[in-house]
């Protein structure tokens, strides 16, 4: 059974991680993500919600991703997130993270690459990687910048709660509700992307 999962109910679409307890990311998800991403992408769905099962939405990377790890692996790793982050990026509709409990590293990546975030009240947000490595996942696409505007503001490493990651404009305000109007078929054609 797939990690990570596309559903459709009409033109809402929903991709949902489901890798207990912490819906860390490893090759799987990684893979499973990607194969959901792009049945997305040739769906017919006018919208699109990102979610996880469970009570995080994910604590990071597992680290046995990153065991016995050469540079030649370490590339390709790094190439596999970054066209990730790029098919959610390119995704011809309005897509809405909805974060729960955890989300750090990589899968906050996934979240800044979507056009909205909604957190709920008990979220705990953040950049692992400027403490555990000194910086970062390079961002590569400099034509989205809300994404990058939210990941300066984590670039700290430091592990907000839903309202100061708020304040720090990491998060957008939206809600489910959004996204199912959006998704309606009553409602005209979409503008183009948010960006």
């Amino acid at each position: 059974m797939p990690l990570v999962t596309f559903k459709q109910e009409d033109q809402l679409g929903e991709i949902v991680i489901d890798n207990p307890p912490l819906n860390l990311f490893n090759a799987d998800v990684l893979s499973d993500l990607r194969s959901a991403v792009d049945q997305a992408a040739h769906s017919d769905i006018r919208a699109l919600l990102v979610r996880a099962e469970g009570s995080d939405f994910s604590a990071g990377a597992d680290i046995s991703v990153f065991t016995d790890l050469d540079q030649a692996g370490a590339d390709e790793l790094e190439e596999t997130v970054l066209a990730l982050i790029a098919a959610i990026e390119a995704l011809p509709v309005p897509a809405l993270a909805l974060i729960h409990g955890q989300c750090y590293a990589g899968a906050l990546e996934v979240c800044l690459a979507c056009d909205l975030i909604w957190a709920a009240e008990a979220s705990q947000i953040g950049q692992i990687e400027a403490v555990a490595v000194g910086h970062p996942i390079r961002r590569r696409n400099p034509t989205h910048r809300i994404a990058d505007r939210r990941l300066a503001r984590c670039r700290d490493g430091i592990h907000r709660s839903r309202p100061a990651a708020a304040d720090a404009g990491v998060l957008g305000a939206s809600s489910t509700g959004w996204c199912r109007r959006t998704a309606s078929p009553k409602k005209a054609a979409l503008s183009p992307r948010i960006s």
